[in-house]
């Protein structure tokens, strides 16, 4: 495996632990932080909104200057994200930091797989895009069980933890990541006429026209699915708050319903379409 890729399952990594770290512990964060607990769902909220409304912006500018600088602004940003939330005294910096995170947190992901498919090539794609969903997993997995168990130190130690790993692999990244497209292409892509915003909005016309596909139910029974996910994944650490279950435990448990899905897909999913087909047919 080609050692560049391993940067890259980073920026995935990090790119998904900075939401999952948080949501154990983000009720109480709030609340040292002097905010409502309604407040908690409007700063998983902007990161999940601005993730959506920038990642074509960064996408854009991904084929236009190359992966390499995206990937390491995205780092850095993710750097940024991470310290101000650990730095954060008061909700003010809590909503600047999930701004900045929400501007590379899905974009980045996206790069994060174009890298990875320019490296690989045709042929060795699927295995590359199966380990970066892989780093994606345990992302999801991992920093909700270690940010419940730093929080119980300092409620802000979890993301001084994150803010340390993504600034220190920015700096390697600096010094040894390279870029994955060819000459030729990137030369291609400064060339381009079309502006951000023609690009933003191409993409998104491109989303919504997909719901007049043949695969446009199954977008909206994504999107079904992940909807009631968000409630969960919002209200369980005011549940847990109110009784007498720390931030560890609730950690836990985030971790474990992370695993459990880990394994059915694996173990259940994975064999079912295998034997059924994906229709059932």
């Amino acid at each position: 495996m080609n050692k560049q890729m391993w940067f890259v399952y980073i920026v995935a990594f990090m790119g998904v632990a900075g939401m999952t770290a948080g949501m154990p512990i983000m009720p109480a964060y709030v609340k040292a932080m002097g905010g409502q607990i309604s407040e908690v769902g409007l700063v998983l909220g902007l990161v999940a909104l601005v993730s959506v409304l920038s990642a074509p912006l960064v996408g854009y500018y991904g084929d236009r200057l190359g992966r390499r600088p995206v990937l390491i602004a995205s780092m850095l940003g993710f750097g940024a994200w991470y310290a101000l939330f650990f730095l954060a005294r008061s909700m003010s910096l809590v909503y600047i930091g999930a701004f900045i995170g929400g501007i590379f947190a899905a974009g980045a992901l996206s790069v994060a797989t174009a890298y990875a498919t320019d490296l690989a090539g045709p042929e060795k794609t699927g295995g590359a895009i199966a380990r970066l969903q892989a780093a994606q997993m345990v992302g999801a997995l991992l920093p909700p069980l270690a940010a419940g168990y730093l929080a119980e130190v300092n409620i802000n130690l979890p993301f001084g933890a994150l803010a340390v790993i993504a600034l220190v692999t920015a700096v390697f990244m600096v010094f040894f990541l390279r870029e994955s497209l060819p000459a030729k292409e990137l030369a291609q892509g400064r060339l381009s006429r079309m502006s951000p915003v023609e690009a933003a909005s191409q993409s998104f016309r491109k989303v919504f026209g997909y719901l007049k596909t043949p695969i446009g139910p199954l977008l909206i029974i994504a999107f079904a699915i992940a909807f009631p996910t968000g409630f969960f994944q919002a209200t369980l650490p005011m549940l847990t708050g109110k009784t007498n279950i720390g931030t560890g435990e609730t950690g836990l448990i985030f971790s474990v319903g992370t695993l459990a899905v880990v394994l059915v897909n694996v173990f259940l999913v994975e064999r079912l379409i295998k034997k059924i087909g994906l229709w059932g047919n």
